[in-house]
């Protein structure tokens, strides 16, 4: 693993929302849909997350690919309670103080920036890739809180026009999250993305 850089992560973010923006917000607009189940919101995360490494990788996927996961339901559901322990504490952290579940939520993002990215590009479980984004984090979590930052700030902003700014900022943030795995991880150093395999 690598350090990245949060200029380069910035930019290349914002090259590859811009590779295909409509594709990109059809796309967010479906995983949105698929999230207010509650129990698809980890496979829409993971199905953006394939989409846009698709794209960081010279592929030209389409609105299908954001529904390649289902077809391994349960391994990435499993990588979505982890992401919702985190969420969990957040919103306990919220409660007795908002400032405090700010941090947390900073924080535990930070931490769990790359668990999707881990779980697709090198088909890893959900408590291998937790514990390989604890490794990391152990060593970059300065930058990686820094990232995580800029994520909850953007989101923030995004949900201020009733929400219909997350349709340019959530596709934006996920472009910011494989930018930086791409650069911390390298797709030297992984396998190629490869979709989940078929039941």
């Amino acid at each position: 693993m690598n350090k990245f850089d949060l200029s380069t992560v910035l930019r290349t973010g914002w090259e590859l929302f811009m590779k295909d923006p409509a594709l990109l917000i059809l796309a967010t607009i479906l995983a949105f849909v698929l999230s207010l189940t509650v129990i698809l919101a980890p496979l829409a995360m993971a199905g953006m997350t394939l989409l846009v490494m698709k794209l960081a990788r010279g592929e030209r996927p389409q609105i299908g690919t954001l529904f390649e996961p289902f077809a391994d339901f349960v391994r990435y559901f499993l990588g979505g309670l982890i992401v919702l322990a985190g969420g969990l504490v957040a919103w306990l952290a919220w409660w007795a103080s908002p400032g405090l579940g700010f941090v947390a939520g900073v924080v535990l993002t930070s931490l769990l920036l790359f668990l999707f990215p881990l779980m697709i590009d090198r088909r890893q479980q959900p408590l291998e890739a937790f514990q390989e984004c604890v490794a990391y984090w152990k060593v970059e979590w300065a930058m990686a809180g820094l990232l995580a930052l800029v994520i909850a700030v953007l989101d923030f902003l995004g949900s201020l026009p009733f929400g219909l700014g997350l349709l340019l900022t959530w596709p934006l943030t996920v472009g910011f999250v494989v930018a930086a795995y791409e650069q911390a991880y390298g797709a030297g150093d992984a396998a190629e993305v490869v979709s989940p395999p078929e039941a």
